[in-house]
């Protein structure tokens, strides 16, 4: 094995001796005779030395060139002209079955030292007849000191909902249909460097909520929201209070009764020489 690495070793320095020695300049040195292989003519160029300041080349510089190639930057094509460009496509998902959909995107640039604005938006329509219609925009001001990004969207959105808690069953399914609008916009200001402040508002509406009701006829949890809610929050209430007597029992073997007793003691008397409260 030894024998073997000092073997490699040798060969890899003759070459990188050998690589080394043919990049030293012609002029200096012993006089090389120059042959030409069979059957080139004599008078042919050499393309293995310099030819016109062109530095020849070896395996090392064409590795060097293809990892470490230093791209020529791309001119920025987004300018104050709208970039628009729409793509179809079609999808499909749990909730909307198969859908149809439109893409868009629009960029351009206030002036040419402004950040680049954009508006994103798409139109789904699907195979349960919804339709959703989400738009995002990011707005810059010419010179960058404001910044407005907003999210709106429009639902029509028919949904089967099953009722309310962990208890729900998949033969509860009670049909719904509603309209939604989603306004949220933010306006940030520059403050220094790359951070921005400001604020926003959200702005949800529902409106055209419907049902049909249980399959079986019976009240669904939607008609009887207040109730089952109230269910709800009863059986949290009632478990966590469980919980707190539970812990109270575990622990009791760890109080001291006398020195407890001592401590209130303590506290009523200092309570009861404490000045009265001035309500005025």
């Amino acid at each position: 094995m030894k024998f073997y690495f000092v073997l490699s070793t040798f060969i890899i320095a003759m070459f990188i001796g050998l690589d080394s020695y043919a990049q030293q300049n012609q002029s200096s040195g012993i006089p090389i005779k120059k042959l030409s292989p069979t059957g080139v003519n004599p008078g042919s160029k050499d393309t293995t030395v310099m030819v016109r300041g062109t530095k020849q080349q070896d395996i090392g510089d064409v590795l060097h060139k293809l990892f470490h190639n230093k791209t020529t930057p791309e001119i920025d094509s987004i300018t104050s002209k709208p970039q628009v460009s729409v793509v179809p496509a079609i999808g499909y998902t749990l909730v909307t079955s198969f859908a149809v959909v439109v893409s868009g995107n629009i960029a351009f640039r206030n002036v040419p030292q402004s950040r680049i604005s954009t508006v994103v938006a798409s139109a789904s329509y699907t195979e349960n007849k919804q339709f959703i219609m989400p738009i995002q925009t990011n707005f810059w001001t010419k010179d960058n000191s404001y910044e407005f990004v907003g999210n709106y969207s429009y639902l029509k959105y028919p949904q089967s909902t099953y009722g309310l808690g962990s208890n729900s069953r998949i033969s509860a399914d009670d049909p719904m249909d509603y309209s939604l609008i989603q306004f949220y916009e933010t306006i940030l200001r520059h403050v220094a460097g790359n951070f921005y402040a400001g604020l926003g508002y959200d702005f949800d509406d529902h409106w055209d909520i419907s049902e049909r009701g249980n399959p079986n006829g019976s009240v669904s949890d939607y008609a009887n929201y207040r109730q089952q809610a109230q269910a709800i929050f009863d059986r949290i209430d009632a478990k966590y209070k469980q919980l707190n007597l539970d812990y109270d029992t575990d622990t009791e073997h760890m109080v001291n009764r006398v020195q407890q007793a001592s401590w209130n003691a303590y506290f009523d008397k200092k309570l009861a020489y404490m000045p009265p409260v001035n309500e005025d």
